[in-house]
């Protein structure tokens, strides 16, 4: 009896171990698997997290790469005083002499506002339609003698072509006023102002294509845009005057365009006073009008330092 039961007892001795050996086996198979699948979850994860902020990251490079190329210089901030390329009875040295010792910038109109020329250009050789003014000097010269007088140049060029009822002759012509605007650029001025009374509000998204033509020919140079009198009094001019500002590296306020009728600081101060807001928020310069009187010409100067006008040109 004694054998048998100790045979029994055995038995079950030798069954526990070998259970015991199968659960150790079991639960470390067990282990290993959860620890393996730890790691490939804790890989995948780390994975995504990695290409997720990789993405995130060449998005904001992205964004700021796309923001610096579509920001564009500031323009500076003048006081120009008017400096005529061509006028009876005097010449550009007595001209350029009159200019205030204590002035910082000058004014220079390329064209009349009919589109005549005031300098020499090698355009208008090859387009018929640009017609110079008698006794045009080279621009280039010009520049160089008031850059001995340490004095910065702004030039003014009207762009009367949006008259123009012909679709195909005013490509032709816009396209011509900006190989104009590049050409001035390259003489050395320090930025080109268009003056373009004849646009409509309908005509702002053609106005912004001017802008990015002459920087594709230039791609120094600096533009501003006179703001139309049609785009100022449009219901939507915020909208409008916001997507010039997009295109233009400033914008300016014209003040010149009075009747002959009006009293001229009047109108002058009527101007900017409704436009007080917008000229500070776009840092808008002001194009005063042009006056041989000394008194009157302090007047309009007087006029846009009362609004704190920080930047303005006189009209030659």
């Amino acid at each position: 009896m004694n054998n048998r039961a100790r045979h029994i007892q055995y038995r079950k001795s030798s069954y526990r171990r070998k259970r015991t050996k199968a659960m150790i086996v079991i639960v470390s198979i067990a282990i290993a698997l959860l620890v393996a699948l730890f790691l490939i979850i804790g890989n995948a994860l780390h994975n995504k997290t990695e290409n997720t902020a990789k993405k995130r990251n060449d998005k904001n490079s992205s964004t700021e790469s796309d923001t610096n190329l579509s920001k564009l210089t500031e323009a500076k901030q003048i006081s120009a005083y008017a400096l005529p390329l061509l006028e009876d009875g005097s010449t550009f040295s007595e001209r350029l002499s009159a200019i205030p010792d204590d002035a910082e910038a000058v004014s220079v109109a390329l064209n009349r506002p009919d589109g005549t020329l005031l300098y020499r250009s090698a355009l208008s050789s090859t387009l018929s339609f640009l017609s110079t003014a008698t006794d045009a000097s080279d621009l280039s010269g010009l520049v160089s003698r008031i850059d001995d007088r340490e004095l910065y140049a702004s030039a003014l060029l009207y762009v009367p072509t949006f008259a123009e009822s012909d679709a195909l002759l005013k490509d032709v012509y816009l396209s011509s006023w900006c190989s104009v605007a590049a050409e001035a650029i390259r003489a050395g001025v320090g930025d080109c102002l268009l003056v373009i009374r004849s646009a409509t509000a309908d005509d702002v998204d053609r106005i912004c294509e001017l802008a990015t033509l002459i920087r594709q020919i230039e791609p120094s140079a600096i533009v501003g845009c006179a703001i139309p009198d049609d785009v100022v009094a449009a219901q939507n001019s915020e909208v409008l005057i916001k997507k010039l500002s997009t295109a233009f590296n400033y914008l300016s306020l014209d003040t010149t365009n009075y009747k002959d009728d009006e009293d001229v600081a009047s109108y002058v101060e009527t101007r900017i006073s409704q436009m007080q807001m917008p000229l500070i928020y776009y840092k808008m310069r002001v194009l005063l009008p042009y006056s041989s009187d000394a008194e009157a010409q302090q007047s309009y100067i007087d006029v846009a330092k009362k609004y704190n006008i920080s930047s303005w040109q006189i009209k030659p």
